[in-house]
């Protein structure tokens, strides 16, 4: 087959969704919430304060705001980290409908996120430097650890996030203190404790065009003295904008599941244990290509009955295109407080799959010829961390460790 000069608008993109011609109008609606928010904390840091002045007038005062992160493995006041680290907070992310890795890039100038033919060739970059491979055996500069655990593959961390607390973007090589290759930098997020109280929420949102829904519910609380969890899930479906003339279905839409469970045992105000567990599903059918325009007079031919231009929304295929990939994990955390010193444990287990169906020459030749294309990644790890930190305030603070990490991918 000869090579045809032919620009499409979509080609190699999993993430874009023709935005430009989906309708500007969201209708978000609250079903229920009951406490005073998801998650929240019991008292509000940086609330408005009132203050009693002489003239018996209560005038407002502001309550500075301490932002703790553990950008080095302890927690510590922003201001006394000693790196470059920008921080997002994940309320915020939920305000403003940012419910994955790669919708946060506009938050942080230093991080791009750039895409693949599917999540699986997704990766970060951090001050332009990250990884771009499509092989399934490559680790990425830019490392994504959720809750102390690292994500070996960069296709992992592109699923839908649930009951963020913060993101930290941490830049410059991390290995040292992250355990794993990150030299480029590090997307350290943590998610919320158990509320103290039980509460709960379900959350519900409309977009027009293309019929999308989201769906994101969560409940938790104490359940004993020493005992508190916390449950949450997303249901997202979207049927997608452009329309396959071969069967008249639609597609560059997705369907997506998540569901994550967290219990934290604390017996003593030295000791915690906590046991994170999460699974996450998401098949998303992005078409391979939406052509726009071709200097071929056979393409276009062969493309018939759809027309390139850059208004077309309509593909010909007899190959559904798509990406269906599964994540899941546990781990176990173990914090324990030896005088003024810290012992951290960390063991996890994580699995990914991950499938890839292409047609690659975007036609509906068969019976005569085709060009498909089917690629299947599955991916096993195990990770086991132990961690020592010094007492804080001292003129010598350090953090003594070993990491353990034993990966298995299978294409």
């Amino acid at each position: 087959m000869k090579k045809s000069n032919h620009r499409d608008a979509a080609a190699h993109s999993s993430q874009q969704r023709f935005i430009g011609y989906r309708d500007s109008l969201a209708i978000a609606i609250l079903i229920a919430s009951f406490g005073s928010s998801a998650w929240a904390e019991q008292e509000g840091e940086g609330a408005t304060t009132a203050k009693t002045s002489s003239a018996g007038r209560s005038e407002p005062t502001l309550k500075a705001v301490t932002v703790t992160v553990t950008a080095t493995r302890r927690e510590e006041s922003l201001q006394q980290v000693p790196v470059a680290v920008s921080v997002i907070d994940g309320e915020q992310l939920e305000r403003d409908n940012r419910n994955n890795v790669s919708s946060i890039v506009q938050q942080v100038p230093s991080l791009n996120f750039r895409t693949g033919a599917s999540n699986k060739d997704t990766t970060l970059f951090i001050r332009g430097v990250g990884t771009i491979s499509t092989s399934p055996g490559i680790e990425p500069t830019v490392a994504t650890v959720i809750d102390g655990v690292v994500f070996g593959r960069a296709g992992q961390s592109t699923l839908d996030l649930l009951d963020l607390e913060r993101i930290e973007v941490l830049r410059g090589p991390q290995g040292t203190l992250f355990g794993k290759n990150a030299s480029a930098g590090v997307l350290n997020i943590v998610t919320r404790s158990a509320p103290e109280e039980f509460r709960g929420y379900v959350d519900y949102s409309h977009f027009g065009n293309g019929n999308e829904n989201r769906y994101r519910f969560g409940v938790g609380g104490r359940l004993t003295d020493t005992l508190k969890g916390s449950i949450s899930g997303l249901f997202g479906k979207y049927d997608g904008n452009v329309k396959n003339v071969r069967n008249g279905d639609d597609v560059n839409g997705y369907d997506r599941t998540g569901l994550r469970g967290k219990l934290e045992f604390e017996p003593n105000e030295n000791f915690r244990f906590t046991l994170i567990g999460d699974y996450a599903r998401s098949d998303d059918d992005i078409p391979t290509g939406v052509m726009v325009s071709t200097t071929s007079a056979a393409f276009a031919n062969a493309l018939k009955p759809v027309s390139p231009s850059k208004h077309n929304q309509d593909i010909n295929n007899d190959y559904k295109t798509r990406v269906e990939d599964t994540s899941a994990g546990i781990s176990a955390t173990l914090d324990w407080q030896l005088g003024d010193y810290s012992l951290t444990s960390i063991t996890a287990w994580r699995r990914w799959d991950n499938t890839q169906f292409q047609d690659n020459d975007r036609l509906a030749a068969l019976p005569l010829t085709a060009s498909h294309d089917k690629g299947k990644v599955d991916y096993d790890q195990y990770t086991q961390e132990i961690r020592l930190a010094s007492p804080k305030g001292q003129f010598l603070e350090y953090v003594l460790g070993v990491y353990y990490m034993h990966g298995h991918t299978g294409e």
